[in-house]
């Protein structure tokens, strides 16, 4: 689902339908809005508005790693940090889910594919 607070219908009552979920049990995977780039640079911003808003953080981050993968078939080789795991990362220069944090480097199955870490 998106990570987005809509509102109930005829009221202004917000609702935050991924903590909802989440709460009742269900296992999240967040998808960004749109698959424009526009989309992908508020997605972890996107998420953060969710945590703030009631959404458990280690929910939104399984939502967004150790989910998606199990949801695709891949959770024997993605989505957690294990040995014998692929070594797919992002590493950032804060919170991920604040806004402002930048990208320092990608490293993809163990190799870096955008900046090093010794930046």
């Amino acid at each position: 689902m998106e990570p987005l607070l809509t509102l109930q219908p005829g009221t202004m009552r917000q609702r935050n339908l991924p903590a909802e979920f989440q709460r009742a049990g269900a296992k999240l995977v967040l998808l960004p809005r749109s698959d424009r780039p526009s989309g992908f640079e508020s997605f972890l911003v996107d998420i953060g508005v969710m945590i703030g808003a009631g959404l458990d953080r280690a929910a939104a981050v399984r939502g967004i790693t150790q989910h998606p993968a199990d949801m695709l078939g891949l959770g024997d080789e993605a989505g957690t940090l294990e040995e014998g795991k692929r070594a797919n990362l992002l590493v950032l220069s804060g919170d991920p889910f604040q806004p402002g944090t930048k990208i320092d480097a990608v490293l993809l199955d163990g190799e870096f594919v955008i900046g090093d870490i010794d930046q």
